[in-house]
């Protein structure tokens, strides 16, 4: 509760301090946990059963963790995670939840139609989002949710109609599970 009631700004310092990324590669499941006290934050708390995320290392594919009830759903809103140059925030772990169809041409357009548009599973399609992670200690990483530019959301909470990226204010954290 602690973590939750502090401003998401706080949440900045820790994300900045933490620069330059780690060489240390996510891999397993780490249990998640929302932290910060805005609106945005709140209703990604409300998202169902959200218990954090698993990583492959070798595949560098990531799924985030849901349970709802007895389901155990570990292949939900799937994607790539890669380190990633930002010129605002420097190098961190980018997690894109894009849609990569390959369709040549017009496989761009088409992508960005899924990710922009199409409602996904558990409602909110994830792929006009992306995450950017780092290592805080060992096991123990933060991430913060970027809405991607124009990007519109089914339910309207979260949209984001301008050409720039946008970070929404939603930070988590992620802990290394024990084997």
């Amino acid at each position: 509760q602690y973590h939750q009631n502090n401003p998401s700004e706080q949440w900045e310092r820790p994300f900045r301090a933490s620069y330059p990324l780690s060489t240390n590669v996510p891999n397993g499941n780490l249990i998640g946990c929302i932290v910060g006290n805005n609106l945005f934050a709140q209703e990604a708390r409300l998202l169902p059963g959200w218990q954090g995320k698993g990583y492959n290392a070798e595949t560098g594919v990531f799924t985030n963790l849901v349970q709802l009830g007895l389901l155990n759903d570990t292949t939900s809103y799937p994607g790539r995670f890669y380190p990633d140059w930002d010129p605002v925030e420097g190098v961190s772990w980018k997690l894109d939840y894009g849609v990569h169809t390959n369709i040549p041409i017009i496989g761009g357009a088409v992508d960005f139609f899924i990710d922009r548009f199409m409602p996904g599973r558990y409602i909110r399609n994830m792929g006009g989002f992306e995450d950017h992670m780092r290592e805080l200690a060992p096991g123990i990483w933060m991430g913060q949710v970027y809405t991607l530019p124009f990007m519109l959301s089914w339910d309207l909470a979260i949209g984001n109609p301008t050409p720039f990226m946008i970070n929404v204010g939603v930070p988590f954290l992620l802990f290394q599970s024990c084997p």
